[in-house]
């Protein structure tokens, strides 16, 4: 037929199974027939009265019960194969659907986690270039163009590392650490980020600590300080005028301190909309604040997923016109006392050498970061030499006096790691400060630098501060190693 069966459930005639129905039904049909005709034979006296002429009627109608049950156990055998057929189709087409889509969720995660990290070593030249320009007298409309462009740049990164962190929670390949930090030091460090950016915009910022909570606590700083940078930068990305307050209290108890921490604006606020939309990615409660205040509207997602990462729970309340209250509350873990950790070899205090009296190789495949980084150690009174990838680099080591390494961890002919442990086994290598540059802040690129024998790592773009601040603890306070060439 052209639009094929118009009565799904009516049986075909040529279908095989019907046909076979069709014969049993027949069957039954004829011997009840043959029954009934030799009963009234046997009534009109053409046939004797014996048992089998007495009860041909019943004889029949028990063999077409017979038939009949026979044909419905046959149908109901046919339809149970048929579906079980159906069922494994439908399971192997929706295996393979499965597959296709994780194949495809796969280099959709792939894909964004190349472009990420591409981005990072052009924004590494565009950060590093403006960095540089601080140094360079310039005039009064020459500072704020460079001021604009600095900001917006590291907008772009901040962008791009909140991206890269989200496919790597989404990934699972982001993991809690458990670490020795300051307290007191990580909500300073907090104030010291985000109370300049309120003051901008008219804003008083307040923190608000709990003197009694101890300073020295154990757990993931880093995740913590990023989890609540998130709630800052909304609380200050959405409040006109007003005040963002920052509190931190908490329960001690022998095994550690339950943390409690409210970030709390007078902004727009919101109404909570239903089935936890508002922490999903790349959610906004309103199509016009996207154009209004910007963003990607994944901070709320990636707050609470790292809170939960780290054992913790995020919440909060809200209502229009009346600003926001998030909490946010996590375990965290009292120091193990009576262990001894040995100090690391970085250093710090004053300075035995001067940065004119140090050569710094740089090992950097890109020539933009390679040109940014070599600026940025002329200007800060270091000799630089300079090497493409991780073979002209241990070439360099083999033929002269070189007093810190900064290693590009992806370069091709040799990468960063193998070139690391090569320059370990190089005469003096082993006390050599090796600074890796990864442009994985988030994942565990850290561990690897240190596991491959790193002194200590940058993350991409490299800030001037930190170059600074790194080696001078690095190179600056540590005493000059004896010449091998």
């Amino acid at each position: 037929m052209i639009f094929g069966n118009p009565f799904p459930y009516v049986k075909c005639l040529g279908d095989p199974i019907y046909r076979a129905e069709r014969g049993e039904i027949s069957r039954g049909a004829t011997a009840f027939l043959l029954g009934g005709t030799i009963n009234t034979l046997m009534v009109l006296g053409f046939l004797p009265n014996v048992f089998l002429t007495m009860y041909a009627s019943q004889i029949g109608s028990a063999l077409e019960v017979g038939l009949l049950s026979l044909a419905l156990a046959d149908r109901i055998n046919a339809m149970k194969e048929e579906r079980t057929r159906i069922l494994q189709e439908s399971s192997r087409k929706l295996e393979q659907l499965n597959l296709e889509l994780a194949n495809s969720n796969r280099l959709k995660d792939e894909f964004l986690a190349t472009v990420t990290h591409e981005l990072r070593t052009p924004m590494s030249g565009v950060i590093g270039s403006l960095e540089l320009m601080q140094t360079v007298p310039m005039d009064v409309e020459l500072t704020q163009y460079q001021k604009t462009a600095t900001g917006s740049a590291r907008d772009m990164m901040r962008m791009v590392n909140d991206i890269l962190a989200l496919i790597e929670l989404q990934a699972g390949k982001l993991y809690p650490r458990r670490e020795p930090f300051s307290l007191r030091g990580l909500f300073d460090s907090l104030r010291a980020q985000y109370a300049p950016r309120a003051e901008e915009k008219g804003l008083h910022f307040v923190l608000l600590l709990d003197e009694s909570l101890p300073d020295t606590l154990e757990g993931d700083a880093g995740k913590l300080t990023q989890a609540l940078g998130y709630l800052l930068d909304n609380a200050i990305k959405f409040t006109a005028q007003g005040s963002v307050a920052l509190r931190v209290e908490g329960r001690q108890d022998d095994e550690g301190v339950a943390l409690h921490v409210e970030v709390q604006d007078s902004g727009i606020g919101f109404e909570t909309p239903e089935n936890d939309a508002l922490y999903q990615r790349f959610h906004q409660l309103d199509g016009s604040l996207t154009r209004e205040y910007g963003g990607l509207g994944i901070g709320l997602a990636l707050c609470r997923q790292l809170t939960e990462l780290l054992g913790g729970k995020l919440s909060h309340t809200s209502a229009p016109g009346r600003g926001s209250l998030f909490l946010l509350d996590l375990p965290l873990g009292q120091p193990v006392q009576g262990i001894a950790v040995p100090p690391p070899r970085r250093a710090g205090g004053h300075a035995l050498r001067r940065p004119e009296q140090c050569t710094v190789l740089v090992v950097e495949d890109n020539a933009i970061n390679q040109l940014v980084i070599r600026g940025m150690l002329l200007k800060l009174g270091y000799r630089v030499r300079t090497a493409d990838n991780g073979s002209e680099g241990i070439d360099l080591l083999r033929r002269e006096t070189i007093d810190a390494v900064l290693l590009d961890c992806q370069m091709p002919v040799m990468d960063g790691f193998a070139t690391c442990r090569a320059i370990r086994t190089l005469p003096h290598g082993a006390e050599l400060p090796v600074l890796a540059i990864t442009a994985h802040s988030h994942s565990g690129d850290r561990e690897r630098c240190l596991a491959a024998g790193m002194s200590d790592y940058l993350a991409k773009p490299v800030k001037f501060e930190e170059l600074q601040t790194l080696l001078h603890d690095w190179l600056l306070c540590q005493p000059a190693q004896p010449s091998h060439v």
